[in-house]
């Protein structure tokens, strides 16, 4: 196949190393020589050749895992292709220090090339001259190879060792390879301190199918395709299993292998080398820990003081388990695990499953346990499954829910889905949890979630008859969102009222009360912002935005108190709310999660006001990587809108809106939101010339409200109906105490349709009103939302301070997108206009003179903005002029 499915042999050195220039020395086997046909291995050579690079390189697992065997290959190729000097020492229980050295010095004198002069050593002398003198000979750039190091029992000889190879590294230019089953020193902050330390993984080790194929295919074995995939996923790649089963095979006669055939005989393979493996454990104290190690997906030492009790006796377990090759140690986060091998685990998984004393759904609930204590939330519900503890498993999924949705969705959807139906429909926090998952799945293209919520309320509401005291509040909590998500707005808000007392309360109990206290004021919140209650919203919001439990929902509550400020006008205050999340010490593991949508929205609606579109952009593009929770995506797509409208592009705009709309369907929209999405469709159909449409589509909200205030106010000056819309800003002003964005949109109109009434005054008192809630506020979209033309032309007029308003800003809407206003005649003429008639036609048809027809045809081309007939009669169409009721028109 490659290179890496064969390795030459002892007696090919040689060879091999006078074709590549090694000078025709032939190295004396000093350590392990790679056999005939031995699998050579490229990934393993090259991560040796990389980390040989450092001075200390350890290489460390469990037994079985092919350490000796890949160490040795790569110095037999050091030696025959780089001509490199290795000592290679196999440690063993009977070592001591003057010997061990003894056997490095004499392994190198013999590599080296030439006669050396003989240095003996006084077997009298002291340990430390001897070792001094022996350490003094090596002064080069030898490979020092201290195999199965974990041999040396004697601590004081192992650190001594471990000192003496200090000494030599750093006065000399030697490259340490340190085998080892167990942790070693060199290992240790200490070392890696004063030294290059690489720590090799050797999970990497392990065969691949590929290489598992090309042992047995070395020794003749014929296999088919199911096969090997059964022998890989069985031994899981363990060299020592592969080898045993390639040596097993090769004494039965040639066949093809078939995975019925094999099965038995691979399964017979992996229990007798386990058993090998745990025969000096069974039976012990030890052993039960032993079997909870295999159904956890890793254990520590905390986790097993736990659990037995005894720190000593735990360190020593773990201890005599790594050295029998049971299981190895590794980092995780900074953490260390002891993991058993894939073999062992499986091997003994299946035993345990025979044993009637001690099931595996005990030992799984109680290794969930001990895992969550350990933080290891996604293991913990993984057991908390598998031992079918439903209630536990629902209690760990609410307690760390923001964790496991931000960081392990796919796993939770699977687990989840293993949850028996009749404990589901009974359980309302697991039907909503898992409601939400499938709508961040399928973005709300079916029904499902909305049924879901309704059933995660129906069984909340069911258990608020026997529930009490903090259960009871949870449940309410629940219902809240459940309902609220559901699209029952209404019935959300009603339970929401009911909650702020109980939850202030429950900032009294312990942490939990903490906690759900938290989370009900998120959820009333937000129950509040989809009603449009914003005060009582950013009342909610404000402690967890200053909270200093739940990072996910302070980052959450500052977005949605940073998007409503910039909603309600205060640029400023919703900027400086943004900027505190973005500095929060929590915003870099949430910044990517569906907790931090709002901040992005405001953050982005923040930029627009000043049109700082590469920041607009940026989180833009954030946006469009993460899930949207159900209550979010109206704010998104508010977001997308306005900034298409801003642009210019009414078209885009209003398909991001009816796409929306189609996709997550109208009834997931609060009525508030409705409102603000009618806004928006209104201000874009004003960019089309559908004035009329724009004003139709907002009646149904009129309803006092100051959300679309701005927006009918707009539309009816564009619509050409100036004294209208004057008299509307007047009203809306004083009758109520508008927000500052709906104050600076209201007054911006009123100067406008004043400047076009002649009232210049009254243009120029609301341009100053305007611009002094406009600049405390940060707030400027308003100015650019009426025809530009008119106000700079207004600004020239009676307010040439105010022209840096309008500065580097985009241009929306200009005059020519104004309805024009004919009168009763214009009307008249212009629905005759259409006919083929000329204009004597007319007057004749009308009973006036032709000079008449002239002057009003004259009038409506320069109200038109047209030079013809035929441009008249299609403006005409575009304004929907022809055959308005009578009512539209001003009278002469």
């Amino acid at each position: 196949m490659e290179e890496m499915l064969t390795s030459v042999g002892t007696e090919q050195a040689a060879d091999v190393a006078r074709a590549r220039g090694g000078g025709g020395r032939t190295p004396r086997p000093g350590y392990p020589r790679p056999r005939r046909f031995q699998l050579r291995r490229p990934r393993w050579l090259e991560a040796l050749d990389d980390a040989a690079r450092a001075q200390i390189v350890c290489v460390r697992g469990p037994a079985g895992t092919g350490k000796t065997t890949v160490v040795a290959d790569w110095v037999d190729r050091e030696v025959t292709e780089g001509g490199r000097r290795v000592a290679w020492h196999g440690a063993r229980e009977t070592d001591t220090r003057c010997g061990l050295w003894r056997s490095v010095v004499a392994q190198l004198r013999r590599e080296a090339d030439g006669p050396q002069p003989e240095h003996p050593d006084r077997d009298d002398a002291p340990d430390e001259e001897v070792v001094a003198a022996l350490l003094a000979r090596l002064d080069g750039d030898e490979v020092i190879v201290l195999d199965e190091f974990d041999r040396l029992r004697d601590a004081g000889i192992a650190a001594a060792v471990e000192d003496d190879v200090a000494w030599l590294l750093e006065r000399t230019r030697c490259t340490v390879v340190v085998v080892s089953r167990r942790s070693t020193a060199f290992e240790g902050s200490a070392v890696a301190a004063r030294f290059d330390v690489e720590v090799l993984d050797t999970s990497g080790l392990l065969f691949t199918q590929q290489e598992t194929a090309a042992v047995l295919t070395l020794r003749g074995v014929a296999f088919d395709s199911p096969a090997i995939a059964m022998v890989h996923e069985r031994l899981s790649g363990w060299p020592t299993a592969v080898q045993r089963l390639t040596n097993q095979l090769a004494l039965e006669p040639h066949r093809v292998w078939h995975r019925d055939e094999l099965e038995p005989v691979v399964r017979r393979i992996a229990v007798e080398i386990v058993d090998e493996l745990t025969s000096g454990l069974r039976g012990t104290a030890s052993w039960p820990a032993i079997v909870t190690g295999a159904v956890l997906p890793f254990m520590n030492k905390d986790m097993l003081v736990r659990d037995e009790g005894d720190a000593a006796q735990v360190a020593q377990l773990l201890d005599v388990a790594e050295r029998a090759g049971l299981g190895a140690w590794t980092r995780v986060r900074g953490r260390s695990r002891f993991t058993l091998t894939p073999v062992v685990k499986r091997v003994l998984t299946e035993q345990l499953a025979l044993q009637e004393d001690r099931s595996m759904p005990d030992i799984a609930a109680a290794g969930a346990r001990l895992l969550e204590g350990e933080g290891e939330i996604r293991e913990a519900v993984g057991l908390a499954a598998a031992a079918q503890d439903w209630p536990y498993l629902a209690a760990l999924t609410r307690q760390h829910y923001a964790v496991l949705c931000r960081d392990h969705h796919a796993e939770l959807v699977a687990i989840l889905a293993v949850v028996p139906r009749d404990h589901m429909e009974t359980d309302p926090w697991l039907l909503h949890l898992q409601a939400a998952m499938h709508f961040a799945d399928d973005g709300g293209r079916t029904a499902v979630p909305a049924a879901a919520f309704a059933r995660a309320d129906a069984a909340a509401r069911e258990r608020l008859k026997s529930d009490v005291g903090a259960e009871s509040v949870r449940d309410s909590v629940l219902r809240v969102a459940s309902l609220r998500r559901a699209g029952s707005f209404g019935r959300a808000l009603a339970v929401a009222r009911s909650l702020p007392d109980l939850l202030t309360a429950m900032r009294t109990t312990p942490a939990a009360g903490v906690r759900l206290s938290a989370d009900g004021h998120m959820q009333v919140g937000i129950t509040h912002l989809h009603d449009g209650s914003h005060e009582e919203a950013l009342q909610h919001f404000a402690p967890l935005a200053r909270s200093n439990e739940d990072p996910h929902l302070r980052i959450q509550a500052m977005g949605y108190s940073a998007y409503l400020h910039v909603l309600r006008g205060d640029v400023r205050r919703g900027r400086e709310l943004v900027t505190l999340a973005m500095r929060d010490g929590s915003w870099f593991p949430w910044r990517h999660s569906v907790w931090a949508v709002p901040v992005h929205v405001a953050a982005a609606l923040a930029a627009l006001e000043t049109w700082d579109l590469p920041t607009v952009d940026r989180h833009m593009r954030v946006l469009d990587t993460l899930p949207y929770d159900l209550e979010d995506w109206p704010l998104v797509v508010h977001l997308r809108a306005f900034r298409l409208l801003l642009q210019g592009d009414g078209l885009g705009g209003f398909g991001v809106i009816r796409d929306a709309e189609g996709h997550y369907g109208r009834d997931a929209l609060s009525n508030h939101h409705q409102g603000l999405m009618h806004v928006l469709k209104s201000d874009l159909l004003l960019l089309a010339r559908q004035a009329k449409a724009a004003l139709a589509g907002l009646r149904p909200f009129l309803d006092g409200r100051e959300s679309v205030a701005g927006a009918q106010a707009r539309a009816l000056l564009l619509a050409g109906n100036a004294p209208h819309a004057r008299l509307f800003a007047d009203r809306l002003m004083w009758r109520s105490n508008p927000s500052p964005r709906t104050r600076t949109e209201l007054h911006v109109v009123r100067a406008v349709a004043s400047c076009r009434l002649g009232d210049l005054d009254a243009a120029r008192t609301s341009l100053d009103e305007a611009a002094t809630v406009s600049s405390a506020r940060g707030l400027s979209t308003p100015w650019w939302l009426v025809p530009r033309d008119e106000l700079e032309g207004l600004f020239d007029q009676v307010a040439p301070h105010l022209r840096p308003v309008l500065a580097d800003a985009p241009s929306v809407y200009s005059s020519d997108l104004t309805v024009p206003r004919l009168t009763r005649r214009e009307g008249v003429v212009l629905t005759r206009l259409r006919a083929q008639g000329s204009i004597e036609d007319i007057a004749t048809d009308l009973g006036v003179s032709p000079n008449t027809v002239k002057t009003q045809v004259r009038s409506i081309y320069r109200k038109l903005g047209v030079g013809s007939r035929a441009e008249a009669v299609r403006v005409a169409y575009e304004w929907h002029l022809m055959g308005a009721p009578e009512g539209q028109r001003a009278d002469v």
